[in-house]
C-alpha cells in the first residue's frame, strides 16, 4: 500500500467516523457502529473490512484500520498487547513483524510434544526459533523440558530487543 493510499484512507476514516475510547468506530451520520462491530467477536474482527474510496476497494483488518486512524501508518502486522483480539482500543495495538507475532503466541497446537519451538531429531529434542521466516537452531537436548526452556529463554531475549 502506497503512502498516497494510506493518506486517502486516513482522510476518509476521519471524515466518516469518529473513534470511541472502547475501540469502536462510530459513523458520524448514522451514529451506528462500523459494520455492526458493536456486538463483535474475535472471529468477526479477523476478517478484512473493505473501504471503498473513489471506486477502489482497500482491504484491511479492523485493527489495521484503528491503527491507521490514529497514526497515519499501516503496519504489516498488528499485535494485541493483552492478547485479546476483540480489544481494539489503540492502547492495546502495536505494530510488529511476522517473527514477533509468531513468538508472542503461547500455544503449541502444531506440536505433538506440547512444547512450542521443540522438534524431535532422532533420539534428541531440538529447540529452534523462527527469525525472519527462517528457523534458527538454538540447541539440542535429551528431554523435551530442557529444549522447551532453551526456546523460552531465546524467545524472551528476542522479544526484549
Amino acid at each position: 500500500m502506497t503512502q498516497d493510499e494510506v493518506d486517502l484512507i486516513y482522510d476518509y476514516l476521519h471524515a466518516k467516523y469518529h473513534y470511541r475510547d472502547d475501540g469502536i468506530f462510530i459513523n458520524k451520520k448514522t451514529n451506528h457502529a462500523w459494520h455492526g462491530f458493536e456486538a463483535r467477536n474475535a472471529k468477526q474482527l479477523m476478517y478484512e473490512v473493505s473501504i471503498k474510496i473513489n471506486g477502489y476497494k482497500h482491504n484491511m483488518t479492523y485493527s489495521h484500520a484503528v491503527y491507521l486512524y490514529h497514526y497515519k501508518i499501516k503496519p504489516d502486522y498488528v499485535e494485541f498487547v493483552n492478547g485479546n483480539s476483540v480489544d481494539t482500543r489503540i492502547e492495546n495495538l502495536r505494530p510488529t513483524s511476522m517473527s514477533n507475532r509468531i513468538l508472542s503466541q503461547n500455544d503449541s497446537r502444531f506440536n505433538r510434544h506440547g512444547a512450542r519451538g521443540v522438534i524431535k531429531d532422532g533420539n534428541r529434542f531440538v529447540a529452534r526459533i523462527m527469525i525472519n521466516r527462517k528457523f534458527q537452531r538454538i540447541s539440542s537436548h535429551t528431554t523435551v523440558e530442557e529444549a522447551s526452556e532453551a526456546y523460552l529463554r531465546a524467545k524472551k531475549a528476542i522479544l526484549k530487543k
